[in-house]
């Protein structure tokens, strides 16, 4: 199959060189000169099947001008246009800006996940600061609460007991336990005040402080008095009046206190 086909090939440029040759030998000769050449030419391919070696040398003795073959040959030049078609590096192109794209957004890739980053570190600390804020009131409207209920023990219930009771043993007793803890009250007024500086809340438990100690100091002075034997009663009375006016100023106190909660 290989010795076909190189023959096929030897006889096609042969015959392309007697052909150029013909053409060359032509334009330079006259009509009748061409009409002797088209019967020479005629009978060298009759007989080219019979007498391939005699017709092989005939080729070799046209060898001069074949050798201007090149020159008419080179249409066949114009099949090099596939070498041109060196699209694959035209397709390099694509590659080339997909890198340069790439490396134009890949700044930006990265900027915006540092953003989202960012942004998901800050919303989770203002969520934790949130949490510890929304911590932070519910303890102290418990605090609160629990201030406030005492208060509003000692002022309904508490020292109007102490005021009501005349036996002087009881009267001792009611009040003890009732100043112990209006006592308590006072230490969580005064813990609540360190945690509250700064703060509105601060004001009203300062003024809370200030009117239980008054008022503390008001019935510890009044149970002293009447527990005196033969007490002037107009003392007593000015006394009793002098708690009962404190404690409306420390109802109004812990009233400001419980705005709180």
């Amino acid at each position: 199959m290989t010795a076909l086909r190189a023959m096929t090939t030897t006889a096609t440029r042969r015959w392309l060189v007697i052909g150029a040759a013909i053409a060359v030998v032509l334009t330079g000769c006259t009509a009748e000169d061409r009409d002797n050449i088209r019967d020479v030419v005629g009978s060298a391919v009759a007989t080219d099947g019979a007498e391939a070696p005699a017709t092989e040398a005939a080729a070799a003795t046209e060898a001069p001008a074949a050798t201007e073959a090149p020159a008419a040959t080179e249409a066949p030049a114009a099949t090099e246009a596939p070498a041109q078609t060196e699209a694959p590096a035209a397709t390099e192109a694509p590659a080339e800006t997909t890198d340069a794209d790439a490396q134009d957004w890949l700044p930006w890739l990265l900027a915006a996940l540092a953003a989202i980053l960012v942004v998901g570190f800050l919303v989770s600390a203002l969520r934790r600061g949130s949490d510890r804020r929304r911590a932070g009131r519910a303890a102290l409207s418990s605090r609160l609460g629990t201030l406030v209920g005492t208060g509003r023990w000692l002022h309904d219930q508490g020292i109007p007991e102490v005021q009501r009771t005349n036996d002087p043993v009881q009267l001792q007793q009611f009040w003890q336990t009732t100043r112990q803890r209006m006592v308590a009250m006072e230490e969580e007024v005064a813990t609540m005040l360190l945690d509250a500086e700064g703060d509105p809340l601060a004001n009203a438990l300062k003024q809370l402080d200030q009117a239980s100690t008054t008022l503390r100091s008001a019935v510890d002075g009044d149970v002293s008095l009447r527990r005196e034997p033969g007490a002037n009663p107009e003392l007593v009375t000015e006394s009793m009046r002098n708690v009962t006016d404190r404690r409306r100023e420390f109802n109004q106190a812990l009233d400001r206190v419980a705005s709180f909660r």
